[in-house]
């Protein structure tokens, strides 16, 4: 074991430090709270925290709920006392990371520079200025690494944690997975490791400890659980899920069943940590990661434990939400680094150095979010939302943000007597709000739709339906009526269902115009959010095929019953119009020919099967491969990377010989450079794939 180093000799507690860091940080979240119901989970919180029912199901969060029950009774309203919880939690955890980094790194500056770190991160920002439990859980996950340090030396402090990690029951399972790495410190930060009594003591400090911290839990699992349904099975394999993961859709994120391939969820975990952690808290992040290894072994196997486990829940879900909810924790653990590195630069260059880079920690992040508001950097980023929508999205500073409930409001305002409103989970939170809390339009009912089931590999799912041509079309206007006329003319005319993606022209409009059902999001999903849109409808309503068209004329819909015939048959579950099996019509230029037959050969490597044509956006489904992309469909350039998953989850997927013409207008959205990234973005996410 090492001797004692600087972070054993500082003074145990900066009580001032930590006030300091609290109550700057409270103030900044304090004036950023948004005072009124949000979208998503801020309303579904602001709506459970109305009432005092406790329940211990994984998305209670009974101890979230109570204070924000307390919260909202003292402050007039559930919604505001949820989102002041959040704030409080999120002020709590900086000021506690602040001092676990500088206990870690024995450096004062380094403290500051992890708490600027945390709190200037985008997206703990935001999560503190609405109601989200995720602050909670990093200011338990800070308290804990903090006991955890000073265990080895304090029996209080075993006890305490101990009852930390059960008291986080209450909250969020998601602490368990950070116990491995603080028995780590626990127990390898002892100074006489071979003192078996000594660890015999310590363990059942810890014990003892977590038995207290258990105990509102457990009563809750005795007296508040919800009954096993008839068909679970197994009732404690149901009872299991229910509590700890979420139900049977997290579990079925948790045990790997999501949409994206390593690739993808490797480029979406990298945008966001790079989002939240920009230059210079990454780069001492990593510096800090090399110098513990040095310094303190036993901290550095300790985060070789906690980062890993931490980085599972978002490589493995497949709804954005969560995936970027849960690097929450990453950003805890990378301020610490970053106080280790900044300690680093004090030793190496001095105290001027050390403040300058703390400093930069909390400014760069905040000089992104300006950049991306108020340049023209934002606009290319955010290509299809308004510049008030894109200074919404990335700035956190939500007080007087009334826009989510007015718009709601608006739009049940404007509902006939006993009308039906259906919406997304996101809004639908803030219209039940609304209707339950501030008694607005009882006489409508509000139904949220939900995922459909998955299905199952040899399941039989069969649908009784229409027929539906989903047309995913982003400012087509100069086409996109004459691709509904032409399915519309067909001899057995499908259900034209066009997905308008966002588009600032009269896509829709003229859509509408032409005789199609035109769904439209809120913003730009891209292309697979689009067609997954689209096979939510189709899902939802039966569908027995389903045949996706592009928007911009391309596909004659002449081909359209081609490439039916053998789903409508039932010889084939997927079918793909290629270009290349056919003799006539156009065949692409020879770049994007080459590229595709290179995509053909990862496609090969990855399922061992040979597709002509990868990137075809003339297909057709069958319900139960609909079933399954309702709620299992890639978001970037999905057309390539849907194939192999295909193949692998056991559908028959057949290529079909048509023709296909050039587009009737509107521009690409791969042109210029953009080939060259489309392949290189396609072919990581593929190769990655391979290996998964």
């Amino acid at each position: 074991m090492s001797g004692p180093t600087a972070a054993d000799r500082v003074p145990q507690f900066d009580v001032r430090g930590m006030a300091f860091v609290f109550a700057a940080v409270g103030v900044l979240y304090g004036v950023s709270v948004c005072p009124v119901v949000f979208w998503g989970d801020s309303g579904e919180f602001a709506l459970r925290a109305a009432s005092l029912e406790l329940s211990p199901i994984a998305r209670g969060y009974p101890l979230h709920r109570l204070l924000s029950w307390l919260a909202g009774h003292a402050l007039g309203s559930p919604a505001l006392g949820a989102n002041a919880i959040s704030a409080l939690f999120g002020a709590l955890a900086a000021a506690l990371t602040h001092e676990g980094g500088r206990r870690l790194s024995g450096s004062r500056v380094g403290g500051f520079a992890a708490a600027a770190t945390l709190a200037m991160s985008p997206t703990f920002w935001l999560f503190s200025g609405v109601a989200e439990v995720y602050t909670m859980h990093a200011a338990i996950l800070a308290a804990s690494f903090l006991c955890a340090l000073e265990a080895p030396r304090s029996r209080g402090f075993r006890f305490a944690l101990g009852a930390m990690l059960g008291l986080s029951f209450l909250h969020h399972r998601m602490t368990a997975f950070a116990a491995p790495g603080i028995a780590v410190l626990a127990f390898a930060g002892r100074r006489e490791p071979e003192d078996l009594r000594g660890l015999r003591g310590l363990l059942v400090d810890l014990l003892v400890g977590f038995g207290i911290g258990i105990v509102p839990f457990a009563v809750l699992c005795a007296t508040a659980s919800r009954p096993a349904p008839p068909d679970a099975g197994n009732a404690f394999a149901w009872w299991f899920s229910d509590i700890f993961l979420g139900g049977g859709k997290n579990a079925e994120h948790l045990f790997g069943s999501g949409k994206r391939t390593f690739g993808g969820n490797l480029a979406y975990v990298g945008r966001w940590v790079v989002y939240n952690l920009p230059g210079p808290a990454l780069g001492l992040a990593g510096w800090g990661i090399l110098r513990l290894r040095r310094l303190r072994p036993v901290a550095f196997w300790a985060f070789l434990v906690f980062l890993p486990l931490h980085l599972a829940f978002p490589f493995r879900y497949d709804w954005t939400g969560d995936q970027f909810s849960f690097l929450v924790p990453v950003y805890v653990l990378a301020a610490l680094l970053v106080a280790v590195g900044v300690a680093g630069v004090e030793a190496r260059w001095g105290s001027r150095c050390a403040k300058w880079a703390a400093a930069a920690t909390g400014l760069a992040p905040a000089c992104v979010a300006v950049v991306l508001a108020f340049t023209s950097v934002g606009e290319r980023a955010f290509p299809a939302i308004t510049r008030a929508a894109r200074i919404g999205l990335v700035l956190p500073l939500r007080a007087g943000d009334t826009s989510p409930r007015d718009v709601c409001r608006r739009n049940l305002d404007r509902l006939p007597v006993g009308a039906v409103l259906h919406t997304d989970w996101g809004d639908g939170q803030v219209y039940l709000y609304l209707q339950r809390v501030d008694h607005l339009r009882e006489d409508v009912e509000i139904r949220i739709w939900r995922p459909v089931p998955r299905a199952l590999q040899g399941a039989e799912v069969t649908g009784h339906g229409p027929v539906v041509a989903i047309v995913p079309a982003f400012n087509e206007q100069d086409a996109v009526a004459h691709v509904v006329r032409d399915l519309l003319a067909l001899p057995e005319p499908p259900v034209v269902l066009v997905v308008d993606d966002g588009s600032s022209d009269a896509t829709g409009a003229r859509a509408r115009e032409a005789g199609a059902i035109v769904l439209r999001p809120g913003f730009n999903l891209g292309i697979g959010g689009a067609v997954q849109t689209g096979f939510l409808w189709a899902a939802r309503h039966g569908a027995r095929a389903v045949i996706q068209v592009d928007g911009d004329g391309q596909h004659p819909a002449s081909e359209v019953s081609k490439v039916l015939a053998p789903v409508l048959a039932g010889h084939a579950d997927v079918a793909i119009g290629s270009r290349f099996l056919g003799t006539t019509g156009d065949r692409s230029t020879g770049a994007r020919r080459a590229g595709m037959g290179w995509l053909s050969i990862l496609i090969r490597l990855r399922c061992g099967r040979q597709f002509t044509d990868p990137t075809s956006g003339l297909r057709a489904f069958g319900p139960a491969p609909v079933a399954w992309l309702a709620e299992a469909y890639p978001e970037d350039y999905p057309e390539p990377q849907v194939l192999a998953p295909l193949v692998r989850h056991g559908f028959r997927v057949e290529e079909v010989p048509v023709s296909m013409q050039s587009r009737r207008g509107g521009r690409s959205s791969i042109s210029g450079l953009r080939p060259l990234l489309y392949m290189v973005k396609v072919s990581v996410s593929l190769l990655l794939g391979s290996m998964k």
